[in-house]
């Protein structure tokens, strides 16, 4: 099946982390992992990511760290979907998330994101 495009996954939840792989790998996209957000900015670098689905609640870096470092790395930078828990979401939304998807979720909705970012 050819490649439809590019999605980093920064999950530090392993079982949910190998289901987003599965079921985007298994649309037909290119899916990278990482299990923070230290990990997950070195694969922008060489993975270059067309959309991001990015816990918020992370070890080492936490997503919003992880925002702050992202959006100040040059251009062009991906879309940024959080996928959170979090009962503050206003705060998520205002440090440079496109949208977001709370926990638990359908992944049917995961799947509906990357067609509106034009992946598909």
């Amino acid at each position: 099946m050819e490649s439809s495009g590019r999605i980093l996954v920064i999950e530090d939840d392993q079982q949910l982390q190998g289901l987003l792989r599965r079921i985007l790998t298994s649309s037909g996209y290119e899916v990278a992992t990482a299990l923070d957000g230290v990990t997950g900015l070195k694969l922008v670098e060489s993975f270059q990511p067309e959309l991001i689905f990015l816990d918020v609640m992370m070890p080492l870096m936490d997503g919003q760290t992880f925002l702050e470092c992202y959006q100040n790395r040059p251009e062009p930078r991906a879309p940024v979907i959080a996928l959170t828990a979090a009962a503050n979401l206003e705060r998520v939304i205002g440090q440079g998330v496109d949208d977001f998807i709370t926990k638990p979720f359908s992944l049917a909705r995961i799947l509906t994101y990357t067609q509106r970012k034009g992946l598909r």
